[in-house]
């Protein structure tokens, strides 16, 4: 038994010598990849609440669309009663309660349909929001040193990156929903 043989890896045997050096010639050339680090973030702008949302602009557009038509569709509803009373019940025509009622089923309905839009929209900007604020932080959390984590306590830094993220989240996803919704109302009636 040679000293070869002994080894985890014997070599290639001598019958498929030429086969395996063929094979390595075809291969592309895999040089190492370059790549720059640096301690200092990219951007050289601080980071803020309004340029983290600028790039969803449009899309919370959108949703404060979908916000007013809900509102809107929900607020017609008063005014149908209104009309009910006034136009139907006092001067006793059925034919127009019937109406008004059909119009205010028809209001609830689209406002229902609306709002489910609504919610489905805001739960995907939201996620796609925390998606990239949880890079971000990951990223920064990297460019630390390690001094920073032999001073800094695991609890905190885990904190921030699940529960102080999530209230971020909620608040992104409902509070300012609820705080648009509110103010239409408010001026609305």
């Amino acid at each position: 038994m040679s000293k070869e043989a002994s080894l985890p890896f014997a070599g290639i045997p001598p019958e498929m010598l030429d086969k395996t050096n063929a094979l390595i010639d075809k291969e592309p050339d895999f040089s190492d990849i370059e790549v720059a680090f640096s301690h200092k973030s990219p951007s050289s702008s601080p980071f803020t609440l309004w340029s983290f949302l600028a790039p969803y602009k449009f899309r919370f557009i959108f949703a404060l669309v979908l916000v007013a038509m809900t509102e809107m569709l929900l607020l017609v509803g008063p005014y149908l009663v209104q009309v009910a009373i006034d136009k139907a019940i006092v001067p006793k025509d059925f034919s127009v309660l019937i109406t008004v009622a059909m119009v205010w089923g028809g209001s609830l309905f689209l406002a229902v349909i609306i709002s489910g839009i609504r919610i489905r929209f805001l739960g995907r900007l939201g996620q796609l929001l925390m998606y990239d604020l949880r890079v971000r932080v990951f990223s920064h959390l990297q460019r630390l040193s390690v001094d920073f984590f032999t001073e800094e306590k695991a609890g905190r830094l885990l904190t921030r990156m699940t529960s102080d993220i999530e209230a971020l989240s909620n608040l992104l996803q409902t509070g300012l929903v609820n705080l648009v919704a509110q103010l239409l109302a408010f001026f609305l009636f």
